[in-house]
């Protein structure tokens, strides 16, 4: 991303100017929450980036500073939970690999465990069912500590002594602790010769990092190096790395053309997959009086579900971190923000939910109007209207390089997405399950930019 240049305004402040496109969209409102939020935000990284991406584009790229400070997107940062979102990443991946299942169970890797801690499956450890303490009655040490003796294998062996506080599936209870335990799960399946910690970083780095180019991003603090990466916390990454991992999710699973999830791995990472326990411990209490409906608000694979619509549909997915680093993505306005920050998440909920509320204002819903020139020809699609299965065929079509479809409904929503694998123009999407109606069919290029749109109807 080209960074143009930058003003210094009173305060220190300083602006990295948007794209073209961002014209568009009146942003005016979130200049101004942002610069007034400066004082209680800024934290120990001294100001604040937010980053919006939507359809293949940035529309809202700028920094606040105070004083000399220089926080932008490219500032490395501690990213705490957020860091949950990108391990969950690394589970969905091996589950693709077919290397291990949401249903896997401690009792398969670790001996002696009793019958509880024996059946505690990944899946409830990476949804805070568990069982396990949440972090505020957790007394184990090492789950804090980067460089611990017996590395991350040793300080599992810590956390399987605890006692669980509930029959596993029983209670939702944020914590660490469990990831920890599947964390070690995932090292054993991926790479069982490889010292524990470095096979985890090398699982991230290959599975996550290195398709998605984020470089910079780690378990390993810059000036903390170790061999106990914190899995459902240690993580540190930078506004724009971060804004690849969300692009990658909205797009189905795909990044510059290469496959890094399945859509069924996405779909599942988002899913609540709490199982209707009951929610003794949630990190949002705090915050319970600005939204009512957060006391009720569930968890995915390392993700929270933040926003359904009336339907209890998934609209809005977040991963915020306790300093304060807030990614997420909006799946009606296809929709991707990243409010980067290194500060606490107490001083900066109160800015990132009125954020929000202005977007979701000032970035209108899509509606299923036929974009005007588009490319000459048209898809074969057919039947028409549809049910079960319709098939595309694109070959008329002047456009090159076709890489990504989406589907979505009226309001916006998405509903299907899918690759286009190795510039075929041929391929069928899978209506089943869908209301009958009018969806809006979009083809993107190899430049995330949208080539074409037309309808298909369903009954």
């Amino acid at each position: 991303m080209l960074r143009l240049f930058c003003l210094s305004l009173c305060l220190g402040l300083f602006l990295t100017l948007r794209p073209a496109a961002a014209q568009d969209y009146d942003f005016s409102r979130i200049d101004r929450l942002l610069q007034d939020s400066l004082e209680q935000i800024a934290g120990l990284g001294g100001g604040v980036n937010l980053m919006l991406w939507k359809d293949g584009e940035i529309i809202y790229q700028r920094s606040f500073n105070k004083n000399d400070k220089d926080y932008s997107e490219t500032s490395l940062a501690p990213i705490a939970s957020a860091s949950k979102w990108l391990s969950g990443a690394v589970i969905m991946a091996l589950v693709d690999q077919g290397k291990l299942s949401l249903d896997t169970r401690a009792g398969d890797f670790f001996s002696g465990l009793d019958d509880e801690h024996a059946a505690m499956t990944v899946r409830q450890m990476f949804s805070h069912t568990s069982g396990m303490p949440d972090n505020d009655n957790s007394s184990v040490e090492c789950l804090s500590q980067r460089k611990f003796e017996g590395g991350l294998a040793g300080c599992v062996d810590e956390v399987l002594q605890e006692d669980l506080v509930a029959a596993p599936g029983a209670q939702f209870a944020y914590g660490g602790n469990s990831m920890h335990v599947a964390g070690r799960i995932a090292e054993i399946v991926y790479a069982p010769g490889l010292p524990t910690g470095d096979a985890w970083d090398s699982m991230f780095d290959e599975l996550i990092a290195d398709p998605l180019g984020m470089a910079r991003s780690s378990y390993d603090a810059p000036l903390t190096r170790g061999d106990n990466p914190l899995i459902s916390g240690g993580a540190w990454s930078t506004g724009e790395e971060y804004m690849n991992f969300l692009i990658m999710l909205l797009q189905g699973g795909v990044f510059d053309g290469e496959r890094v999830l399945t859509e069924a791995a996405i779909e599942t990472m988002l899913a609540d997959q709490t199982g209707g326990a009951t929610i003794v411990y949630s990190p949002y209490q705090p915050y319970f009086r600005l939204d009512p409906a957060l006391p009720g608000t569930r968890y995915g694979v390392g993700v929270w579900r933040e926003v359904l619509d009336e339907n209890g549909v998934l609209t809005e997915a977040s991963s915020q971190g306790a300093f304060g680093f807030s990614p997420w993505i909006d799946r009606e306005r296809n929709l991707a923000g990243v409010l980067s920050v290194f500060s606490t998440l107490g001083a900066v909920y109160p800015t990132y939910y009125t954020l929000k509320q202005i977007i979701r204002e000032e970035v209108p819903l899509e509606t299923t109007a036929v974009e005007e020139n588009e490319p000459a020809g048209a898809p074969f699609i057919y039947p028409q209207p549809a049910d079960g299965f319709v098939h595309i065929e694109l070959k008329e079509l002047e456009i090159d390089a076709p890489q990504l479809w989406t589907l979505r409904a009226q309001d916006g929503r998405l509903v299907r997405s899918g690759a286009i694998h190795s510039g075929a123009y041929v391929f069928d999407i899978d209506l089943r399950e869908l209301a009958a109606g009018v969806y809006a069919l979009n083809i993107f290029g190899a430049a995330d930019s949208r080539m074409v749109r037309r309808m298909i109807t369903v009954h």
